[in-house]
């Protein structure tokens, strides 16, 4: 018999809201895409290099050298351990390094000191568990804790796409995954200013002549009233998953199964269009060239297992 689900984090919040298919698939079944998606791989690749750039020692920030080296050893693994079927030039090694090597030039020195990065955590809310993995949190004068967040993108700072791109972090669900962290850590310290979204765009110009912001800065605020209402609508999360252990029902309400309204068709999509009752997908219906099994997902023991 599975155990019940326990614990949530914002990736399973927001499956669960898209689709209780996807999420059975996804976190009963521990399926996922014999693929990985290209914007995964970059995206772990410069948080991880980040953070070897930006690595303290009591307080003290290592040796330049050291911190460099680390970081190249970082994207190596990572690179050399990915498994894409297609990846996008912009999302390649070679251009995390590059962009690495403009970060530096624009903040030689953080204006912050990381206390904690890649944090697992899992703090008790009502009947259930909120948890996750925390990118960051700083101590940043004058502001004093800062919750950061790491956002790569291949939309150009400053052009008509990026409003839209900004404008996702203060609704809807980035606003909500940010908000699940800043809360988090409002758990374990006081005097949390907020978050600073920090972004790096990956479209590099090719010519040297061709000036562009690389990288900004999102300050988002959280007022109790926004926790509040974040915080009911992870009762209302844990509530459907619930009715669906309960009843063994996780019927398909995806809006985004095909792909329409500009999104990308539902990783699970084929699975579904084959109408199989869920005690009927298994290990010999289960079209495993599309399909792997995975670890189970607990990014609060630092194990996202795809």
């Amino acid at each position: 018999m599975k155990k019940e689900i326990d614990t949530i984090d914002p990736t399973m919040g927001t499956t669960i809201d898209e689709c209780p298919r996807k999420f059975y698939l996804s976190f009963i079944l521990n399926l996922t895409t014999k693929y990985e998606k290209d914007y995964f791989v970059s995206g772990r690749a410069w948080d991880a290099a980040r953070g070897e750039i930006e690595k303290t020692d009591r307080g003290e920030l290592l040796p330049f050298g050291k911190r460099w080296d680390n970081a190249m050893k970082v994207l190596d693994e990572i690179y050399e351990n990915a498994n894409t079927q297609f990846i996008n030039p912009k999302r390649e090694k070679s251009n995390i390094v590059s962009l690495l090597q403009l970060y530096l030039k624009d903040f030689p020195n953080p204006p912050y000191k990381v206390l904690a990065s890649n944090v697992g955590f899992k703090f008790p809310y009502k009947d259930f568990y909120l948890g996750g993995e925390l990118d960051r949190y700083m101590e940043w004068p004058p502001y004093g804790i800062v919750v950061g967040e790491d956002k790569t993108t291949v939309i150009v700072i400053g052009s008509r796409n990026y409003d839209n791109y900004r404008a996702g972090f203060t609704l809807g669900q980035y606003a909500n995954q940010i908000t699940h962290y800043n809360w988090a850590v409002r758990q374990i310290t006081e005097n949390v200013f907020g978050t600073c979204v920090l972004i790096a765009s990956l479209d590099i110009p090719k010519r040297a002549t061709t000036i562009r912001q690389q990288f900004d800065q999102i300050w988002i605020q959280h007022s109790e009233q926004k926790i509040r209402d974040y915080l009911d609508l992870c009762e209302s999360r844990m509530s459907k998953i619930r009715w669906c252990e309960k009843e063994g029902k996780w019927p398909k309400s995806g809006r985004q199964c095909s792909g329409s309204w500009g999104f990308q068709a539902c990783e699970f999509k084929e699975l579904c269009l084959m109408d199989l009752p869920l005690d009927q997908i298994n290990e010999e219906t289960i079209p495993w060239n599309l399909y792997k099994q995975a670890r189970r997902w607990r990014p609060w023991d630092g194990d996202k297992g795809r």
